[in-house]
């Protein structure tokens, strides 16, 4: 059977057909239903060529749509943490494979530039908004199914916004306590999408991917002279000393440089502790290796540490679809399990259903017991 032809003339090698249609496959459903759905082998597939058109087509159309939510957060002044906009892929939905003992490995999609809500505009444009809402419900719902044996997090994010993803990250490593979860780059985990992602009990990077960025920062746009080329001459009325602390409308002084490097250095404390605590390693380690701040291929990432290994994420599903796997992964994670002590987190308040909570220290102790034996 010949390749498949894309839009652009291209084509895929014969040897790569099955992964691909596989991919398009699960985008397909989830454009025409809103719906979670169960992914076996005997499911039809659908006319790859076409899709792929339309694919290409919102992945452009997001594309333009992040870069405008790039630039309005800077004019905005609030700390992000992506390193750059990417034009994204069309968003995986939240999938279930079923597993040689009549579990599912769960498949959660992590996509676009994330922020604590969606986007309205991604909203209309099909991508999913980029909201951790979305993911955070989708983490709960497969930790609270007793038939879900394993979680994998399908990471394509650049990074984004750094409100709500400490939060994330706490609950992430509290769903690792109860069951595997792998976080795959496919193919980007930048920045907060990889402060997330390190949480996960495994870090997989799909052999083309990037992953890192860690850091922060945030940007300050002074349009004074701009503005003044224009004949505009901007007046603020204020109450509160530094209620426009940082407005674009004049150089940025000491003081106002000193309160906005405090917040960027309170996160970038934040974002280190956490991956120090889910790789499992001291954070002095984290603030001078792992890329500091710049992004790595899969192999290199996988030399600093960043990662564990270099898949695809169809194959880490179904790697983790055996219990075998998800054995070895859970005697490997033993030891973050002793040393992570339990954190007192209250449960978010829009909860609905049980949400995993972190082990007691008996607990603790008879898991490992059994994870030993």
């Amino acid at each position: 059977m010949p390749a498949i032809p894309y839009s652009d003339g291209a084509n895929v090698p014969d040897a790569d057909r099955s992964g691909v249609k596989s991919h398009l496959q699960m985008d397909a459903k989830f454009y025409t239903s809103s719906k979670s759905h169960e992914l076996t082998v005997e499911d039809e597939y659908i006319d790859t060529a076409i899709l792929a058109s339309v694919l290409e087509v919102k992945g452009r159309v997001l594309a333009i749509v992040e870069e405008l939510v790039i630039g309005l957060s800077h004019l905005h002044g609030r700390p992000i943490t992506a390193t750059r906009t990417l034009e994204p892929t069309a968003k995986t939905p939240n999938g279930r494979v079923k597993g040689a003992d009549d579990t599912h490995v769960a498949v959660i999609p992590l996509k676009g530039v994330l922020r604590p809500g969606p986007s309205l505009l991604g909203l209309l444009f099909g991508g999913g908004g980029g909201g951790l809402a979305a993911f955070r419900s989708g983490m709960r719902e497969a930790a609270a199914d007793p038939k879900v044996s394993a979680i994998v997090m399908d990471v394509d994010s650049p990074g984004g916004f750094v409100d709500l993803i400490p939060e994330t990250a706490a609950e992430i490593r509290s769903i690792r306590a109860e069951k595997p979860v792998v976080a795959v780059a496919n193919t980007t985990a930048g920045s907060a999408a990889y402060w997330l992602a390190s949480q996960a009990s495994q870090v997989v990077a799909s052999p083309s991917s990037e992953v890192g960025s860690i850091g922060v920062y945030q940007i300050h746009e002074n349009i004074s002279d701009a503005l003044a080329q224009q004949g505009i001459e901007v007046t603020i009325i204020k109450a509160g000393k530094y209620k426009v602390e940082g407005h674009p409308f004049a150089p940025l002084d000491s003081e106002a440089t000193d309160a906005m490097q405090a917040d960027v250095d309170g996160y970038y404390d934040m974002f280190t502790a956490d991956v120090a605590k889910g790789r499992g390693v001291d954070q002095t380690d984290v603030r001078s290796g792992y890329g500091e701040g710049r992004m790595l291929l899969a192999q290199r990432a996988v030399k600093a540490g960043l990662a564990d290994r270099v898949d695809t994420l169809g194959n880490t599903v179904k790697r983790l679809a055996h219990p075998g796997a998800r054995a070895a992964l859970q005697h490997a994670d033993a030891e973050a399990l002793q040393t992570d002590p339990p954190e007192a987190l209250e449960p978010p308040s829009d909860v609905i259903v049980d949400v995993p909570r972190r082990l007691t220290s008996e607990e603790r102790d008879r898991v490992l017991s059994a994870l030993a034996g």
